[in-house]
């Protein structure tokens, strides 16, 4: 029905399999002037014009154009041309052209153009009826038709909308999941309500025919128990509710607001990706939530998020009441949230207030409002705001807010908090940064994997648990009560550390205390405070405070504060102090260069000092050194040194130790201001060997002071003191000073042996040879006038002499001796003169000749055991001889090749070579008297030698003995008194002779000239001086050959210093 007319119809729907145009349709067979009409989608008879394409009642040219013949039509067939879609259902329309008017049969169409799939007839209903929006009409039902047939209940059909306008009508659905509203472009509003008409009725809202969003104001207050569908370009603006529905989903492309005062309650929502769905402030939602698209809150939303991977804003005015179970989109809220965070991979964003916990983050959380709840992020979460909760972190997070209970970063974690954050209690076991101009005034603990990093401008106030890492470039205020980590300081810390049991490693300034260190400390900045070390202690910069360590520390810088070490302290290169004291119970060493600037040091009993090591010299420097313990320099070189400005005072049971060159004399030292008290010395020789020391090396150099060194028993000292053969070293203090070192002292006997035993040889062999034979003298008056002679003699002789002499040195600290040497000389000489007699009856002869002979001695040291001198001395010389009547001149010259074997222990000399060459000198003088048969001779003389003798040098470069100065010059005065017997064949002439013997030579002189040197020590030796001399002898001249003569004498001698013996024996034979 159309207006106020009736058609007959018949409709027949159909869908093109392929798009076409120009597709031909119409009737070529009728009983009746007939209409052919094109619907798109549905045919409404309720509604005819709604949906029309084409339409004709008379298009002859079109059939016959097709070559189809027309039959009937009273009038002319109908026909039209139209574009299809493929895939789209169109209605085709066949009617009378007049009203009322019969559609009898047969009726004929065609259609051209492509393949049809058709559908069935519905012919024209007989009666109008009231029915349901149900499936009955394909194309759905018009809205225009409710209340004029059609009812408003849905049955599973499609009620849509021609006319936009109000529809006040109550909806009834049907328990079926196709009730379907569609707008078809039209905006409507619904201002009545959706029920169920059993239960679970559904409810789809979908827009078809347009690409534009269409809207449907929905005013009523539905209750339908079924599930919403809101299509694609549908805006459903909800004025009223929506209560009970199972679910709304909202598809791509739709749009749902919620406005004020409205509420929509369901089971669950799902926003798909594209969706929108606001709710203005004053609206209510109700529903768990799967969002995909957009969702903005300015009202009340009480649901969860049960998975978002769209956008959902929760505005200011906004209050969401539920949990966030799974984020992976963005949230943002800057209202209020009541709900836990379950799990979030997406973004959350909130500037507002948010009342919950945060489960997981693992990706962006951003709070610049209020969050009440606890926050666990393994993803980047930045804080602006306030979070009244804990904050466990495993990612990302930047503070600058405020946070009302702890921050928990752990392991993985990598939290930064910046100037104006503030923080209850931190945990941190991760990677935290107090950013510049950040301040942290709560209690911080920095677990075992935990980084803490204090940048410049920073400052941490609060007290600190550590046993991770501590990097601090700002300021540390707070103490700690354990560092079980690494602490490094490069900023300033003012905080105390009660314990240390791992690592400080100060490179900034350090002004608090270390309580207890039983790790590790390292200082190369400055340090002002107190520390108690058990653990390792080193310092490359400035120490200012107390140091009191009993285990390792290492020192190389300034040290300016009190140490009190108790343990091994050792320091390294140029250390300075400030005056300071130094307590040591423990081990102080100085193994580089040195400490200067020491304030008071004392050694405790038990306590060692070392200074100095075998690269490099030490020195100490120190105003005042108390040592009951052991003070060394030993290290295997020479050149350590400790100044102490003021006094030395040693106790009871001290060491000093010095190395000593026993070679150089280099040697330790230790200068004082005042030695007091009492040390022992401990000596070290680092030389391989040891000579005699020309002067004292000084150990120790005092100002002043009573106190006394005692040399150990050590082995060491032992071999640097102990007694040498030659050289005596002690221990003592250096006469005329307040100084104490080493002496050396000659063996003197040892020295004096050699001298005094060729003296002892000179001697006793100028006393054998002081005059010539008395028979080479003949009275001239049994001669005759100017007559020529010669003679040819020989003598042997042996004998003994003892000689003492008392030898000086000039070595203040050797002693002199006395020597005993003991010559036993044998020996011959030969001559041969030649001269005239009785020089023109004068009484006067002179006569010359040569001499020659050698002599054997082996002089015994009875001083010194084992010492001896053997002597193969060959010799030749000249005499000339003067005599008138009983007046007698001899004067000779005896030239001696000394080739000498010594052996002396002491030196370490068995049978050592040495050779002497002496020149002798002999003056005689006697005046014969004869009174009676007895004759009285007068005599006088004088003897004198020089000995020129090589160097012996010692072994073991010990040096060498030159006798510098020995010469015999022996003056004698005497009487000989004798007679004449002659027997048949014989005449015997026997005498006696007594003389005094004078050594007038000065003394001799002997230098020791140890190796290495030139510096000579001189010993004199003392001379004979006067001894006497008693001699028996007899000559006899054979009165058969008056040619021949013999003699036989025998002497001895005796004086203070000298005692001997000697006999001759000789023969001559005269050649006239």
């Amino acid at each position: 029905m159309t207006g106020n007319y009736t058609y007959n119809y018949v409709t027949v729907f159909f869908t093109p399999d392929t798009s076409v145009n120009g597709a031909i349709f119409g009737v070529y067979e009728a009983n009746f002037d007939p209409v052919s009409i094109l619907y798109s989608g549905s045919f409404d008879p309720l509604n005819p014009s709604a949906n029309a394409i084409v339409g004709n009642d008379d298009a002859d040219n079109l059939i016959s154009n097709v070559g189809i013949t027309t039959t009937g039509c009273t009038g002319a067939c109908s026909a039209f041309s139209a574009n299809l879609v493929a895939g789209q259902t169109y209605y085709l329309f066949l009617s009378t052209y007049r009203s009322n008017t019969a559609f009898t049969t047969p009726v004929s169409f065609f259609a051209t153009g492509t393949t049809f799939n058709w559908g069935t007839f519905t012919p024209t209903p007989t009666t109008p009826v009231s029915t349901d929006i149900d499936t009955s009409a394909p194309g759905g039902f018009d809205a225009a038709q409710l209340g004029n047939g059609l009812n408003a209940v849905f049955a599973g059909g499609t009620l849509y909308f021609t006319t936009p306008g109000a529809f006040a009508q109550n909806f009834q659905l049907g328990n079926s999941t196709t009730n379907t509203i569609d707008l078809r472009g039209t905006s409507v509003n619904l201002d009545g309500n959706l029920t169920d008409q059993t239960t679970n009725g559904s409810l789809i809202i979908a827009n078809t025919g347009t690409s534009g969003l269409t809207s449907i104001l929905m005013n009523g207050n539905s209750t339908y128990t079924g599930a919403t569908t809101i299509e694609s370009n549908v805006f459903v603006s909800l004025y009223g509710s929506i209560n009970n529905t199972s679910s709304v989903q909202v598809k791509n492309g739709a749009l749902v607001i919620v406005r004020n005062g409205a509420s929509i309650t369901a089971g669950h929502i799902t926003n798909e990706l594209g969706g929108q769905l606001f709710i203005q402030q004053g609206g209510t939602v109700t529903d768990d939530l799967d969002n995909a698209g957009e969702v903005e809150n300015s009202g009340t939303y009480n649901a969860i998020i049960n998975t978002n991977t769209g956008r959902i804003l929760n505005l200011s005015t906004g209050t969401w009441n539920g949990d966030v179970r799974n984020n992976t989109g963005y949230i943002a809220n800057s209202g209020t949230m009541n709900g836990a965070v379950i799990s979030t991979s997406g973004d959350i964003y909130s500037d507002g207030v948010w009342n919950g916990n945060v489960v997981s983050n693992t990706n962006s959380l951003s709070n610049l409002g209020t969050w009440n709840g606890n926050i666990t992020t393994a993803g980047d979460f930045v804080h602006r705001g306030t979070l009244n909760g804990n904050l466990t972190n495993t990612g990302q997070a930047q503070i600058t807010g405020s946070i009302n209970g702890s921050l928990v970063n752990s392991t993985g974690g990598s939290a930064f908090i910046a100037a104006s954050a503030t923080i209850d209690d931190v945990s941190n076991s991760g990677i935290l940064t107090l950013l510049s101009d950040a301040a942290l005034n709560t209690r911080l603990v920095n677990d075992a994997d935990g980084q803490l990093s204090i940048r410049t401008g920073a400052t941490l106030n609060s007290t600190l648990e550590n046993a991770g890492l501590v990097r601090n470039l700002g300021i540390v205020n707070g103490g700690i009560s354990t560092n079980r980590g690494n602490l490094i300081n490069d900023g300033t810390w003012n905080g105390d550390v009660l314990m240390n049991s791992n690592l400080i490693n100060n490179n900034g300034i350090w002004n608090g205390s270390v309580s207890a260190n039983s790790g590790t400390v390292f200082n190369t900045g400055t340090w002002n405070g107190d520390m108690t070390s058990a653990g390792e202690f080193t310092s490359t910069g400035t120490f200012n405070g107390t140091l009191d360590t009993s285990a390792n520390a290492y020192v190389r810088g300034e040290i300016n504060g009190v140490v009190n070490n108790s343990g091994n302290f050792i320091l390294q290169g140029d250390v300075t102090g400030d005056g300071a004291a130094f307590n040591n119970s423990g081990t102080l060493r100085l193994e580089d260069n040195g400490f200067s600037g020491l304030g008071a040091l004392t050694n405790a009993a038990g306590g060692k000092i070392w200074v100095g090591s075998f690269s490099n010299a030490g020195v100490l420097n120190a105003s005042s050194l108390s040592n009951a313990g052991e003070v060394h320099m030993v290290n295997g070189r020479t050149g350590d040194v400790i100044n102490i400005a003021g006094a030395y005072t040693g106790a009871v049971g001290s060491v000093l130790s010095f190395d000593v060159n026993m070679l150089t004399g280099q040697t330790d030292r230790l200068n004082v201001g005042t030695l007091s008290g009492t040390s022992t010395v401990r000596l070290y020789n680092s030389a391989n060997g040891r000579k005699y020391l020309s002067t004292p090396v000084v150990l120790v150099s005092s100002g002043g002071g009573d106190g006394t060194l005692t040399a150990d028993t050590d082995i060491g000292t032992e071999a640097a003191l102990g007694s040498h053969s030659l050289m005596t070293y002690s221990l003592q203090k250096i006469a005329g000073t307040h100084n104490w070192g080493i002496v050396s002292s000659l063996n003197t006997p040892a020295l004096s042996s050699l001298p005094e035993s060729l003296t002892a040889y000179v001697t006793a062999q100028n006393l054998n040879l002081a005059n010539l034979p008395d028979e080479v003298f003949v009275r001239d008056n049994s001669l005759g006038i100017n007559q020529w002679m010669g003679h040819s003699w020989a003598r042997a002789y042996t004998g003994e002499l003892s000689l003492k002499g008392d030898f000086t040195i000039s070595d203040a600290y050797s002693s002199g001796a006395t020597t005993k040497a003991r010559s036993s000389q044998d020996g011959t000489q030969y001559g041969f003169d030649v001269g005239v007699y009785n020089i023109q009856g004068t009484g006067t002869s002179v006569r010359a000749g040569f001499m020659g002979g050698s002599t054997h001695a082996r002089i015994d040291d009875h001083t010194l055991s084992g010492a001896s001198l053997k002597i193969d001395a060959p010799n030749y010389g000249f005499y000339t001889a003067i005599t008138h009547k009983g007046l007698r001149l001899s004067v000779q010259e005896r030239n001696e090749v000394l080739n000498s074997d010594v052996t002396n222990p002491v030196l370490g000399l068995s049978s050592r070579r040495l050779k002497a060459r002496s020149q002798t000198i002999s003056v005689a003088l006697s005046n014969r008297f004869d009174i009676k048969s007895v004759f009285v001779e007068p005599v006088i003389g004088y003897v004198g030698t020089k000995v020129n003798a090589d160097a012996l040098v010692i072994p073991n470069d010990l040096g060498r003995v030159q006798i510098a100065y020995l010469k015999s010059q022996l003056a004698h005065a005497g009487v000989r008194v004798g007679t004449s017997l002659t027997t048949k064949s014989v005449t015997w002439t026997p005498y006696s002779e007594v003389n005094v013997w004078q050594e007038n030579a000065p003394k001799s002189q002997v230098a020791y000239v140890p190796e290495g040197t030139s510096d000579a020590v001189w010993l004199t030796g003392q001379r004979t001086g006067t001894f006497g001399q008693a001699l028996v002898g007899v000559t006899a001249q054979s009165r058969s050959n008056e040619n021949l003569s013999a003699h036989l004498t025998a002497d001895a001698r005796a004086g203070d210093t000298l005692n001997g013996w000697t006999v001759r024996a000789g023969v001559k034979y005269r050649m006239n």
